[in-house]
């Protein structure tokens, strides 16, 4: 990782999560002299890791899968395909007061696991057929799914199959893994998991944390860290960029930051990135348990990786991770459990003072894993205010409608998690879009 460079750069990239990290990655395997700007001293935003005590901890994205192009192509092409682990294929939801565990690559077995009822396997199997019709698109592009973004997830799978879906199989799994409810989010996110769950993809991560990719991408690059950026002007043939020590030109820049925060460095937007930079996040608190080894799990959770809470069963605990199910090397000596409350919980106790957090998401947890409150050895508070950002009915069409009047030669390109699917891989995707297009610009055919 370097510092300043000479001569300049022919393209300047704000923001070194896994957005930037992959345009710039993308540019400079193409010979395109490329800098990166990070106002923090770390690269990787969210997608970041720590070692406390032994044990890895990822901060903020939680797993990578077999099923994403953007970021498989990425591990190998940096050498990390010895270090890619599989987690187990476990997974269990709470219906009724009871944690049933199924094997989230069977869709067989959720059918016998008694997750569902049998009128509900029977509607399931009914209804799947059309709704699958989507199931090949691509899962890291969402501007692809804008025909089918129309209305809210709750409305379309309570029409489609029945409120028992969208209550233990769907908003589960909004609020687990994005902290947004199906009545604010558009159906088309959950439509694309679906069809991407059914094409056999497997939930994995990196041997030392999910944090190692942002940070062998950063290897490759000219990374400058606390490098705060004050404000940006896009201009005829170049970009002003305003830092603490005055103004810089770049012939092109991408930002790739979160939209909150690029609308503040922006003088002026066109009607298309504005409406994209209005995009709003929900938030989560993400709590790290280190437990002692003489505690154990309940027999119904052995082996399973995630625990998702449906609203109807929680008080604010929307999933609970457990380590060694991820990765049996990552806590050799006792448990690590990582706890993410919902999104309404996230904004309401995300100002609390840590030992309250700790006492209520403890006597919560409680309930699913006794004895867990006396075991903990050591925790770790992650606060994400921007956790996710929100894909509300028309996200999808406006990221279509952006891609499509960006211009050849326009000199500032967006792009991060609210500009494709709102995990890493959608991220990346966004990165490599933006890179592809300063490189058709240049001249240079992209695949």
């Amino acid at each position: 990782m370097a510092g300043h460079s000479t001569p300049d750069p022919q393209v300047l990239v704000i923001g070194a999560g896994i957005a930037g990290l992959t345009a710039a990655f993308v540019l400079q395997q193409r010979g395109v002299s490329v800098r990166v700007l990070e106002s923090t001293a770390r690269v990787g935003g969210r997608m970041t890791t720590d070692l406390v005590g032994g044990r890895v901890i990822d901060r903020g994205a939680q797993f990578l899968s077999t099923g994403y192009p953007m970021l498989s192509s990425l591990v190998r092409r940096l050498g990390l395909s010895s270090e890619w682990v599989r987690t187990t294929p476990w997974t269990a939801v709470v219906r009724e007061g009871r944690v049933i565990r199924f094997r989230y690559d069977d869709p067989l077995s959720s059918l016998w696991s008694g997750l569902l009822r049998p009128q509900e396997i029977w509607t399931l199997a009914r209804q799947s057929l059309g709704a699958l019709s989507t199931v090949r698109r691509p899962i890291n592009d969402y501007g692809r799914w804008s025909d089918v973004d129309v209305t809210d997830a709750a409305s379309w799978y309570d029409q489609q199959f029945g409120p028992w879906m969208t209550e233990y199989l769907v908003e589960p799994m909004l609020q687990g893994f994005y902290f947004q409810s199906p009545e604010e989010t558009s159906c088309a996110l959950p439509r694309a998991i679906a069809g991407f769950l059914t094409q056999g993809a497997h939930t994995s991560t990196l041997r030392g944390g999910i944090g190692r990719l942002p940070s062998a991408l950063a290897q490759h690059l000219d990374v400058c860290l606390n490098q705060a950026v004050l404000a940006i002007e896009p201009q005829r043939d170049s970009v002003a960029i305003e830092t603490p020590e005055g103004w810089i030109q770049a012939g092109r820049v991408i930002l790739a930051i979160p939209a909150p925060q690029a609308l503040q460095l922006l003088r002026s937007t066109s009607e298309a990135e504005r409406l994209l930079l209005s995009t709003t996040y929900s938030s989560t608190l993400n709590l790290s348990l280190g437990l002692d080894g003489g505690w154990r799990p309940p027999d119904s959770l052995n082996d399973v990786y995630g625990l998702l809470i449906p609203r109807l069963e929680r008080r604010r605990i929307a999933a609970v991770a457990f380590e060694k199910a991820k990765d049996s090397a990552r806590t050799l000596d006792g448990h690590l459990v990582n706890v993410m409350v919902d999104g309404r919980s996230g904004a309401e106790m995300i100002a609390w003072d840590e030992a309250r957090i700790l006492q209520e998401i403890l006597q919560e947890l409680d309930r699913w894993l006794p004895g867990v409150s006396g075991a903990v050895d050591f925790h770790r508070l992650y606060r994400w205010e921007r956790a996710e950002p929100r894909s509300p009915v028309g996200r999808a069409s406006a990221i279509a409608h952006y891609r499509a009047v960006a211009s050849t030669d326009q000199r500032l390109l967006l792009a991060g998690d609210y500009m494709s699917m709102p995990f890493t891989e959608g991220a990346a995707e966004s990165g490599r879009w933006a890179a592809h297009r300063v490189l058709h610009h240049l001249g240079q055919d992209v695949a």
